[in-house]
């Protein structure tokens, strides 16, 4: 073997061993951690909410739902709004409202309504959860014209 050829395989050699070592000090780098970390992590945890229960969410769905379709500017819309106002406030939460009167694209003046209910608005870390609860005007991408002016 000349020099040259030589010299190249004890190049490769030098960096195949040096990957290997790299590699073996990354994989067992998890053993400098202590265990009890990720347990006292755990233990540290209390349950503040209640367990979810199934009945009386479909209870809930059911009662939005029998206000029928909720279009805006409709009584069902008020209704259904008033329902989950004060159901809100009746589980604790500080109840905001947003209303606006919106033209829709049509030129038709709709009155729309946001209702913010807000659980322990003091804590610094907390879950924002969102859902519209009202119902389209106008379905849009229904193939027969004569159904597009139904909820």
């Amino acid at each position: 073997m000349n020099k040259m050829k030589h010299r190249t395989v004890i190049y490769w050699i030098i960096a195949v061993c040096a990957a290997a070592i790299v590699f073996y000090l990354s994989c067992n780098s998890y053993r400098t951690k202590p265990a009890t970390a990720a347990v006292s992590a755990y233990e540290a945890y209390s349950k503040v909410s209640p367990d979810f229960d199934a009945d009386s969410a479909y209870a809930f769905i059911e009662r939005q739902v029998s206000f029928g379709p909720r279009v805006p500017n409709t009584p069902e819309h008020s209704a259904c709004g008033d329902y989950l106002s004060v159901t809100l406030k009746a589980f604790g939460a500080e109840v905001t409202e947003q209303t606006a009167d919106i033209v829709h694209y049509n030129g038709e003046m709709f009155s729309i309504r946001n209702i913010i209910g807000s659980f322990q608005p003091e804590k610094e870390k907390r879950i924002m959860l969102f859902a519209h609860w009202d119902t389209r005007p106008f379905a849009d991408r229904e193939t027969d014209p004569q159904k597009q002016r139904q909820p």
